[in-house]
C-alpha cells in the first residue's frame, strides 16, 4: 500500500484492496462504473469467476470468489512483488496481473463460451464487458446472457 500510494498508483491501492478483501473474505466485486443488469445467482456455486475484457485481457472488473482462492492469492501475491521488486513504477495492476497468473495456470485462447482453468470460469465479453473501453456503449452490445455492463468511465 505504501507504495502505491508513493508512486500515485491509486488504482493499484484498489488492486491491492480488492484481491485482499476477496482473499480473506469471499464475495463478488464489482468497479464502481458496473451497471448490474441481472442477478449473478445462477453464478455462485462457481469457486471463481471473472470474464475477457477482450480477446487477449482478462479483467477483474467483475470478480467473484470464495474466500481462501488460489487464484486470487496468487494476484495478490504477485501485485504485492512487483511493488517490492524495482522497478516498482513499471507495476501493471489489475487485467495485466489478472491474465498473467490465468496464463500461468494454463488459460488458452479466447472462446465464446466459459471457459475453465481448474475452477476459475472465465467468461465471454459478452457476460460484463460488452464494449470495450474505447467505443460508445450501445444498446444492442447488451445480449440475453450479459450480467452487466462495465461503462469504463477511467476513474482511475
Amino acid at each position: 500500500m505504501k507504495s502505491g500510494l508513493e508512486l500515485g498508483r491509486f488504482s493499484s491501492l484498489s488492486d491491492y484492496t480488492r484481491m485482499y478483501a476477496l482473499f480473506n473474505m469471499g464475495g463478488i466485486y464489482l468497479d464502481v462504473d458496473i451497471e448490474m443488469l441481472g442477478s449473478f445467482d445462477s453464478l455462485l456455486d462457481r469457486k471463481c469467476f471473472l470474464g475477457f475484457q477482450n480477446s487477449r485481457v482478462v479483467n477483474g472488473a467483475v470478480l467473484g470468489a470464495v474466500p481462501n482462492h488460489p487464484f486470487i492469492l496468487a494476484c495478490f501475491e504477485l501485485l504485492t512483488s512487483r511493488y517490492e521488486t524495482p522497478p516498482r513504477d513499471a507495476c501493471k495492476g489489475g487485467p495485466t496481473i489478472i491474465t498473467e497468473v490465468l496464463r500461468q495456470m494454463g488459460l488458452g485462447d479466447y472462446q465464446d463460451e466459459e471457459i475453465q482453468v481448474g475452477d476459475v470460469s472465465v467468461f465471454p465479453t459478452r457476460y460484463f464487458y460488452p464494449y470495450y473501453w474505447n467505443e460508445s456503449y450501445q444498446s444492442r452490445c447488451i445480449k440475453d446472457d450479459t450480467f452487466c455492463v462495465h461503462h469504463w468511465t477511467h476513474l482511475w
